[in-house]
C-alpha cells in the first residue's frame, strides 16, 4: 500500500499506461481467438465488426482509475456491473487495497445484522456518532494510526457490490470529522456490517 503512496503523479500515469497497454492487447487477443503466446501476425483474417466490439465486462483501466481516485465516483457503467458481476468485487478490492492507506475488513464475518457504529482496520479506526444538534446528521470520525499519513478519500463496498464514496478533509488534531446526512449512502454503507472500507 505504502509503494502506491510514494511512487509520485508521472508514477501514477505511467502505470495508468501500462494498464491501458494490457487492456488493449488482452481485447485484441480475445476478439481474434488467439493464445496468449500467439502474435497478431500469425492470425489469419480481419477483425469483424461484432468481434472488434469491446465487452460489457468495464476494463481494468476502468477499475484502476477508480480504485486511484482518478475517478472520484464509480462510473454508471461500473455501478451497474458491480451490481451484476459478483467476481468484479474481488478485482476491485484487490485494486483498492492496492492502492490504499488503509482498510476494514467485513464486520465478524457479517454474522450480525445490526447497524455497524464502530470500525477496527489496517491504519485507522472509524466511528458514527449521531449529531446532537441534528439527529437526521451522523458525524464519521476517523482517526488515523500513523498522523503523517493523508488520506483523501473513504471508499465502502457491500457484499451486494453497491459502492459509496466520501471526500475527506484533512484532519484536525490527529482526527478527520465529516458530517452527513443519516440517510446518506456513505453512512448506509460504513453501517453495513457486510461492507469492506478502504482510505486512499
Amino acid at each position: 500500500m505504502t509503494d502506491w503512496q510514494v511512487i509520485g503523479p508521472q508514477g501514477r500515469e505511467m502505470v495508468a499506461r501500462v494498464f491501458e497497454g494490457l487492456e488493449t492487447s488482452g481485447l485484441l487477443r480475445t476478439s481474434l481467438g488467439m493464445s496468449p503466446t500467439e502474435t497478431v501476425t500469425e492470425t489469419r483474417g480481419e477483425l469483424s465488426s461484432e468481434a472488434a466490439r469491446a465487452p460489457d465486462r468495464p476494463s481494468p483501466s476502468a477499475l484502476w482509475a477508480f480504485a486511484t481516485g482518478t475517478e472520484s465516483q464509480p462510473s454508471p457503467r461500473l455501478a451497474a456491473a458491480l451490481l451484476r458481476d459478483p467476481s468484479l468485487h474481488l478485482d476491485l478490492a484487490a485494486m483498492l487495497a492496492g492502492a490504499a492507506i488503509g482498510e476494514a475488513p467485513r464486520v465478524a464475518a457479517a454474522a450480525t445484522t445490526i447497524k455497524v457504529t464502530e470500525r477496527v482496520g489496517q491504519g485507522f479506526s472509524l466511528r458514527l456518532l449521531p449529531s446532537r444538534a441534528n439527529p437526521a446528521q451522523t458525524y464519521v470520525l476517523i482517526r488515523l494510526e500513523d498522523p503523517e499519513q493523508f488520506a483523501a478519500r473513504l471508499v465502502a463496498m457491500t457484499g451486494t457490490g453497491t459502492v459509496a464514496t466520501l471526500d475527506l478533509d484533512a484532519a484536525a488534531q490527529d482526527e478527520i470529522q465529516m458530517l452527513c446526512a443519516s440517510e446518506d449512502p456513505i453512512i448506509q454503507a460504513i453501517a453495513n456490517p457486510e461492507a469492506r472500507i478502504w482510505l486512499t
